[in-house]
């Protein structure tokens, strides 16, 4: 528990999640169908629930009503709350707002794409945000970001329009230099979008098991 006991009071890390026993991965599904997109995705959500274990953490979901079988696998988050409706943006921007009104300064926002996102990656966002830092991104190789890291200032990253696309992270980057943001980048890592990705994720695993 030492990552939890060194996290500011004031942040908080938010996991952005669709319910398993929905249509996920979309673009793994049209080529292993619908139970191996599934399977995968389990597979990604595991490997979140143990980024996870040391920090305080809340799960914001679609899907299934509740949550459904979010809140078993992450028993140990301390909320759940349904995504508003809207693009990406407006969902990240008002999932921060619910934690403002709550009292947190700095937030942090992650997926469950990028199993090889470390707690230790979150742990430097606190700390980044702490010194001053008014936007974390863990910008990904297909173009878009990882995580996102941001205080009160740093949510209007959240106004950008290009999601999904693969300049979105130049985009973000594009409207901080606007409002004079201090951006902190955490290394670049791939996100499983497509079977190519996620068997290149596991060739890695399975390498580093054998070295």
């Amino acid at each position: 528990m030492a990552h939890r006991d060194r996290q500011s009071e004031n942040f908080t890390v938010i996991l952005f999640a669709k319910t398993p026993g929905t249509s996920v991965k979309t673009r793994i599904a049209a080529t292993e169908g619908e139970g191996g997109a599934k399977q995968i995705y389990g597979e990604l959500l595991r490997e979140m629930v143990q980024v996870l274990s040391p920090v305080q953490y809340h799960v914001a979901y679609t899907g299934e009503e509740n949550g459904g079988s979010l809140r078993t696998l992450f028993n140990d988050a301390a909320s759940f709350f349904p995504q508003v409706q809207g693009d990406l943006g407006r969902r990240m921007r008002e999932a921060c707002t619910r934690f403002a009104q709550a009292g947190y300064t700095h937030f942090c926002i992650i997926g469950s794409d990028c199993p090889s996102l470390s707690t230790e990656d979150i742990q430097q966002t606190s700390d980044s945000l702490a010194k001053g830092y008014d936007v974390v991104l863990g910008p990904a190789e297909d173009g878009g970001y990882y995580l996102a890291g941001v205080n009160a200032k740093g949510i209007s990253i959240f106004d950008a329009t290009k999601w999904s696309c693969n300049d979105l992270f130049e985009e973000t980057l594009g409207i901080a230099r606007q409002h004079e943001l201090r951006v902190k980048l955490l290394p670049a890592k791939n996100d499983i979008d497509t079977m190519e990705d996620y068997r290149r994720w596991r060739d890695g695993v399975i390498s580093s098991k054998i070295q």
